[in-house]
C-alpha cells in the first residue's frame, strides 16, 4: 500500500462523513449568512424557533439554509453593494518550506472559502407567512425587521400580546395579524407614519383604542373588529382623511358616535354595529358622500335617524336595525337611488311610513317591522319592483293592503312578504278577489292576526264658541282627545290631504287669544287672532301649527280634492275658493282661484271619491252640490244639519259621513245621497264631544 497516499486518504474520508452530517442536521448561521443584516436573521429565526416552524405548513428553507430571502414568505429587494477593504495575502513559502508543513495541512484542512471581493446587504421588505399554521408567540426581535413594509401573519395560532417593537417599523404599509389568538391591547403605533393598511381582527384585544391611531394620516384600511375593546371612539379617528374602510364591529365600544366621523371624506364602509353605542347618530355622518355601506345596527343609538343620512347618494346597504330609534322615518331616505338593503326594524320609530320610499328603485330587502309605526302602507310601495323581502310585522299599521304590492312579481317568487301583528284588513268587495288569494299564498294566517285599534274618524269639537279640543274615533268605537284644548281658537274646517296623510285645519271668525301682559301678571290682555287661518295638525304629537292667513274672514270649511291634491275652501260671506298653501307670500296663502260668489252659510264641504261632484251643508239641512260650475239642491231633510262631513266608500258604495250635533244625542252617520236617507243601523257616539266642526274619514 502506498503509504503516503493512504496518509491523505484517511482524513478525506473522515471531511466527507462530517460534510455529510453536517448538510443533514445544518442549521442557519446567521453571522455567516451574507444576504441581509445579521440581527434580522436572528429575528427570523426565532420566530420560527417561537412559532413551532418544524410543524408550519410550509417551512422551505426556513432555518437550514442560509439564503434567507429565499425562505418561504421571505421578500428581499435588491441587493445594495459596496465594496470591502482588500485583506493583505500571506507571503509567498519556498518549495522546502511547503513539504514541510503538507502533513500539518491535510490534518487541519477545511473546504476553501471563496474568495470575495464584494458584500451584498439585501433589503429584507415582505415576511407573509398567512394561513401557515403558525403556533405560539410573535418574539420582540420581530422589531428588528427595521425595513420591513409587508408583515402578514393572519390566520395562524398566535397568542400572546402584539410586540410593542413592531410600533418601530416605521416603513410598514401592511400589518395584517387577523384570525390569530392574540390578546392584551393595542400597542402605540403612532410610529407607523406609512400604514396604509391595519387588520387586528378576530383576535382577543382588549382595552381602550388609543388616540394615536388618529395620527396615521396614510391609513387607508383600519379593521379591529371580533375582539373585546372597549371604551369610547377616540375623536382623533376624524383625522384619517385617507381612510376607506373603518370596521370596529363586535366588539364593545360604547359612549356616542364621534361627530368627527363625518369628515372622513374618503371613506366607503363604516361598520360599527354589535357594539355598545349610545345617543343620537351623528348628522354629520350625511357628509360622507363616498359611503356604500353604513352598518350600525345592533346597539343602543336612539334618538330619531338624522335627515342627512338621506343625502348619501352612493349608500347602498343601511343597517340600522335592532337600536332604540324613535320618532318618524325620514322622508329623505327616499333619495337613496342606490339603496339595496334598508333595515330599521327593531326600534321604536312611530309615525307613518314615508311615501317616499317608493323611490328605491334598487331595493331588494326592506324591513321595518317591531316598531311602532302607524297609520296605512302607502300605494307607492308597489313601485319597488326588485323586492325581494318585504317585512311591515308587528307594527300599528292600519288599513287596507293596498293593491299595487300584487305587482311585486320578485317577492310573490321569494314569500318575502310578513304583514302579521298589525291592524291591516283586506275588504274582499273592494279588491279583486285573487288579490285575496296573492296575500293567502304569501302568509296564509295573515289575517287572523290583525286586531282592532286604527283611527277611524279625526274631528274637531267647539266648546263655547272659540275652544278647539282634537279627538279620534279609533276603529273599536273607542273616543280619545287629541293633544291639549286649544283655547281662543276658533277651528271651523278640517280635513286630510290624501297625498300626505296631513290633517289641515281652517279658523272662523271667532278666533281669539287671551293673553297676559309680561309687564303685569295681573293684567290680561285680550288679542284678535288672525281669522280665516290655514294650519296642520300633528297626529301623533297633538300639537297645531300655524301656516298661513288667507284674508278670507270666516273659513268655515275645507275639503281636498282627491286627484289632483287641490285645497278648496268656503269663505263665509265670501264663496268657493282653491287655495295654495305651497306658495306663501308675506305670510298670506295664495289664492289661486273663485268658483263661486256666494253669500250662503255653508258649515262643511266633501269631495265624491272620483273628485267629480263637491257637496256642501248647511245647518237648515239642506245639502247641496257643486258640479261642472253649477250649484243646485240635492237633499232637503231636517236631521242632515251637519257642520261636519266627509266622503265613504264602504264595500264597494259611497257615502257621506256626517256629524249630527244634538247635545248628549251627537253621533256620527252614513248619509245615502241617492236615496236622501240616513243608514239607521251605523251610528258612531261621539260623546263626550257635542258641538263636531270638522270632521275627517281616516283613507290612509
Amino acid at each position: 500500500m502506498n503509504l503516503k497516499r493512504h496518509r491523505y486518504f484517511t482524513p478525506l474520508i473522515g471531511l466527507a462523513a462530517f460534510s455529510w452530517l453536517s448538510f443533514a442536521q445544518a442549521e442557519t448561521d446567521c453571522a455567516v449568512q451574507t444576504q441581509i443584516d445579521e440581527n434580522e436573521c436572528n429575528a427570523l429565526v426565532e420566530l420560527y424557533i417561537r412559532t413551532d416552524g418544524a410543524n408550519w405548513e410550509n417551512n422551505t428553507g426556513w432555518n437550514v439554509t442560509d439564503e434567507p430571502c429565499g425562505w418561504y414568505g421571505v421578500i428581499c429587494e435588491a441587493a445594495e453593494v459596496t465594496e470591502l477593504e482588500e485583506t493583505e495575502q500571506p507571503e509567498t513559502s519556498t518549495p522546502d518550506e511547503q513539504l514541510d508543513t503538507d502533513d500539518e495541512q491535510l490534518d487541519t484542512e477545511q473546504p476553501d472559502a471563496e474568495p470575495e471581493s464584494l458584500k451584498s446587504l439585501s433589503k429584507l421588505t415582505h415576511l407573509e407567512l398567512f394561513n401557515n399554521q403558525l403556533n405560539g408567540f410573535i418574539p420582540e426581535s420581530l422589531g428588528d425587521l427595521v425595513n420591513l413594509t409587508y408583515l402578514d401573519l393572519s390566520i395562524n395560532q398566535l397568542n400572546r400580546s402584539i410586540p410593542k417593537s413592531l410600533g418601530n417599523l416605521s416603513n410598514l404599509t401592511h400589518l395584517e395579524l387577523y384570525d390569530n389568538q392574540l390578546s392584551g391591547s393595542l400597542p402605540q403605533l403612532s410610529n407607523l407614519i406609512n400604514l396604509a393598511y391595519l387588520d387586528l381582527s378576530n383576535n382577543q384585544l382588549s382595552g381602550s383604542i388609543p388616540e394615536s391611531l388618529g395620527n396615521l394620516s396614510n391609513l387607508m384600511y383600519l379593521e379591529l373588529y371580533v375582539n373585546q375593546l372597549s371604551g369610547s371612539l377616540p375623536e382623533s379617528l376624524g383625522n384619517l382623511n385617507n381612510l376607506q374602510r373603518l370596521d370596529l364591529h363586535d366588539n364593545k365600544l360604547g359612549g356616542s358616535i364621534p361627530e368627527s366621523l363625518g369628515n372622513l371624506n374618503n371613506l366607503e364602509k363604516l361598520y360599527l354595529h354589535d357594539n355598545q353605542f349610545r345617543g343620537a347618530i351623528p348628522g354629520t355622518l350625511g357628509n360622507l358622500k363616498q359611503l356604500e355601506k353604513l352598518y350600525l345596527n345592533n346597539n343602543q343609538l336612539s334618538d330619531s335617524i338624522p335627515d342627512s343620512l338621506g343625502y348619501l347618494s352612493s349608500l347602498q346597504y343601511l343597517y340600522l336595525n335592532s337600536n332604540q330609534l324613535s320618532e318618524s322615518i325620514p322622508k329623505s331616505l327616499g333619495n337613496l337611488k342606490n339603496l339595496v338593503i334598508l333595515r330599521l326594524d327593531n326600534n321604536q320609530l312611530s309615525r307613518s311610513i314615508p311615501y317616499e320610499l317608493g323611490n328605491l328603485s334598487n331595493l331588494m330587502i326592506l324591513r321595518l317591522d317591531k316598531n311602532q309605526l302607524c297609520e296605512f302602507i302607502p300605494d307607492s310601495l308597489g313601485r319597488l319592483s326588485n323586492l325581494l323581502w318585504f317585512h311591515i310585522n308587528d307594527n300599528e299599521l292600519c288599513g287596507d293592503v293596498p293593491n299595487s304590492l300584487k305587482k311585486l312579481d320578485k317577492l310573490a317568487r321569494v314569500g318575502g312578504l310578513m304583514l302579521k301583528n298589525n291592524h291591516l284588513t283586506a275588504d274582499k268587495n273592494a279588491y279583486q278577489p285573487d288579490m285575496i288569494v296573492w296575500l293567502d299564498s304569501l302568509e296564509p294566517d295573515w289575517a287572523k292576526t290583525q286586531t282592532l285599534g286604527c283611527p277611524l274618524i279625526y274631528g274637531v269639537h267647539d266648546g263655547e264658541l272659540n275652544d278647539s279640543q282634537f279627538f279620534r274615533i279609533d276603529d273599536d268605537l273607542k273616543v280619545k282627545p287629541m293633544g291639549p284644548t286649544y283655547y281662543g281658537y276658533d277651528i271651523e274646517g278640517l280635513d286630510m290631504r290624501p297625498k300626505t296623510g296631513v290633517i289641515y285645519a281652517t279658523s272662523g271668525d271667532d278666533s281669539e287669544i287671551i293673553s297676559t301682559d309680561d309687564s303685569d301678571d295681573d293684567v290680561e290682555v285680550e288679542e284678535d287672532f288672525e281669522s280665516g287661518a290655514i294650519y296642520t295638525f300633528d297626529k301623533y304629537e297633538g300639537t297645531l301649527t300655524y301656516i298661513c292667513r288667507t284674508g278670507l274672514g270666516d273659513l268655515s270649511a275645507i275639503a281636498f280634492h282627491p286627484r289632483d291634491d287641490s285645497l278648496w275652501a268656503w269663505a263665509k260671506g265670501e264663496g268657493l275658493y282653491t287655495i295654495n298653501i305651497n306658495q306663501i307670500k308675506d305670510d298670506v296663502c295664495a289664492k289661486t282661484a273663485k268658483y263661486l260668489n256666494s253669500s250662503a252659510a255653508v258649515e262643511a264641504i266633501a269631495w265624491d271619491s272620483q273628485g267629480k261632484i263637491l257637496y256642501g251643508t248647511s245647518k237648515k239641512g239642506r245639502l247641496y252640490q257643486y258640479k261642472n260650475g253649477v250649484v243646485t239642491e240635492k237633499c232637503n231633510n231636517i236631521y242632515l244639519g251637519a257642520e261636519a262631513l266627509d266622503t265613504v266608500v264602504l264595500d264597494g258604495e259611497e257615502f257621506l259621513l256626517y256629524a249630527s250635533n244634538g247635545g248628549r244625542k251627537t253621533s256620527i252617520r252614513l248619509f245615502n245621497v241617492e236615496t236622501c236617507s240616513k243608514i239607521k243601523n251605523v251610528t258612531v257616539p261621539a260623546s263626550p264631544y257635542t258641538d263636531v266642526e270638522g270632521m275627517s274619514f281616516n283613507t290612509h
